[in-house]
């Protein structure tokens, strides 16, 4: 397994990890912490983006 597909999962993990945190913190009313974390996620994401562009790269 590459480093960029090392790297893809620990990103999938912490996605995962972060959208949990995000769904409980809207549940809960905490809206600011909530407005934090779902920035957090959207970098999250761009970064996955950005991973899999580099990946796809690699192999073509």
């Amino acid at each position: 397994m590459s480093e960029l597909q090392i790297a893809l999962n620990q990103v999938d993990v912490a996605i995962a990890e972060h959208q949990s945190l995000v769904d409980g913190l809207f549940d809960d009313g905490h809206r600011r912490l909530w407005e934090t974390a779902s920035r957090k996620l959207q970098s999250l994401r761009t970064i996955r983006r950005e991973l899999q562009s580099e990946l796809a790269g690699s192999k073509g």
